[in-house]
């Protein structure tokens, strides 16, 4: 099983594809496929992903199970965690080592999961502090519902651009939930959105997967993405879905129908308000533009910690 390089864990966020909401989703919240302001499926699928990165970006956290194979500092402490401190839904082995030297899987009962990182059992131990000599094997991501997993198995091949996934049992799994399709991380394993099920054989729809992975591989519910975080991506959709280069108009957030505020038509002239600090890198500011969503970023974002002495 390859390993993930430096920054691997930090980066996935970024560096893989990641969808908090369907495109049927959007469409049920107002986005329409036709008429004024329109938006296609590939279109509106390919906004998904980018609004998606950015809430990862701004809250420095992901939503949804992913599998990782990531390095991490013993920094000569007792502690191993992923460098944002992304909740761990499942643990497969801490291992200590580099693959040009020697590589040791360290027993279970030396360590103690916990929800964001991995304790030795006991406080006296010194991990190496020579960088990146920690090895994190495990599923990663913030998610609700996660208290249950529910395990199945694929009973086919899956290829990228497959919209339904063949399983052994539905049983436990819900519209809505994600899925973890397989066992080694992506390209050959991947998050879905449970978009609904088809019997005959039994298989769970969702929309077109960009992993492959062979029969056998396991397909684990480990919960939801979290509503909140599915609700600050389709405002964040719907804020954007203007095609670029259109004129703006009340309907973008920036556009000037939004910030006028006087108009004398004789003397052809007007006033505006300035540009918020709330509108983004266009206003100064580090936000997506819209103080309701900045408001439930926030409540997602990287918690603080501190490991030392007390």
């Amino acid at each position: 099983m390859a390993l993930c390089g430096i920054g691997s864990g930090f980066a996935s966020g970024l560096h893989i594809p990641f969808a908090y909401v369907t495109i049927a989703q959007a469409r049920y919240a107002g986005i329409p496929a036709t008429g004024d302001f329109s938006i296609d499926d590939p279109s509106l699928s390919a906004l998904i992903g980018a609004m998606s990165h950015w809430i990862n970006r701004l809250t420095d956290q992901w939503f949804m199970p992913v599998r990782l194979v990531h390095r991490a500092d013993g920094a000569d402490g007792s502690i191993v965690r992923l460098p944002n401190q992304v909740p761990i839904l499942d643990f497969f082995a801490l291992r200590m080592g580099r693959e040009d030297l020697a590589v040791v899987e360290m027993p279970a009962v030396a360590y103690q999961v916990k929800p964001r990182y991995v304790m030795m059992v006991s406080r006296n131990t010194r991990l190496p502090d020579y960088p990146l000599y920690m090895i994190m094997d495990g599923v990663f991501g913030w998610l609700v519902d996660d208290f249950a997993p529910v395990r199945t198995i694929t009973t086919a091949q899956i290829d990228v651009g497959d919209t339904s996934i063949p399983v052994s049992s539905i049983s436990g799994l819900n519209v809505n939930d994600t899925l973890l399709v397989g066992r080694d991380p992506f390209p050959k394993s991947g998050s879905v959105i449970i978009t609904g099920f088809l019997n005959a054989p039994t298989r769970v729809s969702c929309e077109a997967v960009n992993f492959s992975c062979p029969s056998g591989s396991p397909a684990v519910r480990y919960g939801r993405v979290p509503d909140l975080i599915q609700r600050a991506c389709l405002l964040m959709v719907r804020d954007r879905w203007q095609k670029i280069g259109d004129i703006d108009t009340a309907q973008s957030p920036f556009g000037i129908g939004t910030r006028l505020n006087s108009e004398s038509v004789e003397g052809y002239s007007y006033g505006m308000s300035p540009m918020p600090a709330t509108n983004g890198h266009a206003g100064g500011s580090w936000t997506t533009g819209n103080v309701e969503v900045d408001d439930i970023l926030q409540q997602f974002s990287t918690p603080a910690m501190y490991i030392g002495l007390a």
